[in-house]
């Protein structure tokens, strides 16, 4: 939208805008840009005065921009040989109205429509050929018309806009110069007009305009006169012909570079178009440009918390290495140990305490086959089903434990088991029997087996609260997320928190799900929204392959 520049003023009238030299009236709307006087305000001003200034459109938001404007003025300015109701039937509140010097062509009837508090209006010193006799009907408050100085209005168009001042009956100040023929009817025919406007409530009206005839008449008689004068010194000026001559010869050398600038300004005004287009192009480059930048924004958004995630990595990765190094330094330490082992063997050799050493070793040697033959009784222990006092039913498969055992693994189950003392069995309908299976030898073994549904798994270890079962899973579910199962890990991870394993699934999601969209990062810690936008970005594919489909069968 161009900016005019404007200076305000304030005037005997009022407070007034004025717009001067100005030529970037190329869009139908326009904005002012100025320094305001005091306190004053754009509602504030009452006067706007365009002067030299060269119009390609017409602005259509003046009333909008100044709406308690009374005085418009257009002076030397380019460009307006044609204006249209649509350029001031918002301004409502308009009293005066001057068009001068504009090279206006034509007026048409609805021009001033709607304008009713029009007190006077001037469209002197323009190119008037052709005035609708209706363009004052309905004006109640108009005073003064100026039409002086428009030397191309026809006889005709003066006689039928005084016939419609005359219908109107309205004490209208009519000001007008036709053209002067040789028909002295003309002075006859306006005059006769303007005399049938006898009325009692008009008699200061027909005064004056009788007063207007007898300057027309005067008008007239000088022209003659000076037709006669002309006449007179027609000899003089053959004695200057010659001079005239040379001034022609002038005035063609004028015209030819008068045509020369009109084509240079013709060529000017091609350039400032391209320039106006340029300008489109360059503004939606723009536009493309602060695209870019908003997508770079989340890409470095994106990047940093990558950033952060390998960071972290790092310091785990730091943390085992430090783990290593001790674990290097543990198995040093115990060769180291071994070998002073072997050394002390050695020197206890030549100093005869073989016999001892082989006494401490027997006794080592029965204490650990004691300890293994009561693990060995233990584990008999376990797996005998006579000692075990528990049945689990799951689908139809029934699993029989050792409740203590069940109870000091599960905090879940611990609850269930002190509630119902002296139940001997528990159904689980919804886990499935090979789920169950991997949770029974977890619990026994501390060890899962290698095909196992390890989501599954995870959701019974999280809902019987094995804490241990949830850490394993967790751990080996690192490297088994993908875009089938991100969300419903990250809705399991958010139950038991373990932030690593969240933070893998939502980046999935992510990368996988999203490739185009930045998502914020508070919905990592909200699954049920990421829920919902999957399932809303499902259908809007599914509409989207709807309406192709549809253009497919259109085609």
């Amino acid at each position: 939208m161009p900016k005019i520049k404007c200076e305000f003023s304030k005037v005997p009238e009022g407070y007034i805008c004025e717009i001067k030299n100005q030529y970037d009236f190329y869009e139908e709307q326009i904005t002012f840009y100025g320094k305001h006087k005091g306190k004053k305000q754009n509602s504030d001003v009452i006067g706007l005065n365009f002067s030299d200034c060269s119009f390609m459109i017409l602005p259509l938001n003046i009333a909008e921009i100044f709406p308690n404007l009374k005085y418009l003025s257009f002076h030397d300015c380019v460009g307006l040989e044609s204006i249209r109701k649509k350029h001031l039937e918002k301004l409502t509140n308009l009293t005066h109205l001057y068009i001068v010097k504009c090279g206006l062509l034509k007026l048409s009837g609805d021009l001033l429509k709607g304008l009713k508090n029009l007190e006077s209006v001037s469209f002197s010193d323009n190119k008037l050929t052709e005035i609708d006799p209706t363009i004052f009907d309905g004006l109640e408050n108009l005073k003064n018309v100026n039409l002086l100085y428009n030397a191309n209005i026809s006889t005709s168009c003066i006689t039928e806009l005084g016939e419609n001042v005359e219908n109107i009956k309205k004490e209208i100040r009519l000001k007008c110069q036709p053209k002067i023929t040789a028909e002295k009817s003309v002075q006859t025919d306006i005059t006769n007009k303007l005399m049938q406007l006898k009325d009692e409530e008009n008699d200061k009206n027909l005064n004056f305009l009788k007063f207007e005839v007898k300057q027309l008449k005067i008008s007239i008689n000088e022209k003659e006169q000076q037709i006669a004068t002309l006449s007179a010194k027609q000899s003089e000026h053959e004695k200057i012909k010659k001079g005239m001559q040379k001034i022609m010869d002038e005035n063609k050398e004028l015209k030819t570079s008068l045509q020369a600038h009109e084509i240079l300004a013709d060529n000017q005004r091609v350039r400032i178009q391209d320039l106006m287009i340029l300008l489109s192009k360059n503004n939606q480059t723009m536009k493309e440009l602060e695209t870019l930048k908003n997508e770079n924004k989340n890409l470095r958004l994106t990047i940093m918390d990558r950033e952060t995630l390998v960071k972290n990595q790092r310091q785990e990765l730091s943390i085992l290495l430090a783990k290593q190094s001790k674990q290097d330094q543990i198995i040093k330490d115990a060769r180291k140990a071994t070998d002073e082992n072997l050394k002390l063997k050695s020197c206890l050799k030549k100093e005869g305490t073989i016999v001892d050493n082989q006494r401490k070793t027997i006794r080592r040697l029965l204490d650990e086959k004691q300890k293994n033959k009561s693990f060995n009784n233990v584990t008999k222990i376990l797996n005998d089903p006579a000692f075990k006092d528990f049945t689990f039913n799951v689908g139809k498969s029934s699993f029989k434990v050792h409740k203590i055992l069940f109870a000091a693994r599960s905090e879940t189950l611990a609850e269930i088991f002190k509630n119902n003392p002296d139940a001997q069995e528990l159904n689980f309908k919804d886990i499935p029997e090979e789920t169950f299976k991997a949770v029974y030898d977890f619990v026994y073994t501390n060890q899962l087996p290698g095909d196992i549904d390890h989501v599954k798994v995870f959701a019974a270890a999280i809902r019987l609260k094995i804490n241990d079962l949830c850490d394993e899973t967790a751990l080996q579910l690192l490297d088994k997320v993908d875009e089938k199962n991100a969300l419903e890990i990250l809705e399991l991870s958010n139950k038991f928190v373990h932030e690593q394993l969240r933070q893998k699934a939502f980046e999935i999601i992510q990368r996988k799900i999203f490739p185009d969209r930045i998502l914020p990062r508070d919905l990592i810690k909200q699954p049920e929204n990421v829920r919902k936008l999957i399932e809303l970005k499902k259908k809007m594919d599914e509409e989207y392959e709807k309406c192709c489909n549809k253009l497919k069968v259109l085609k």
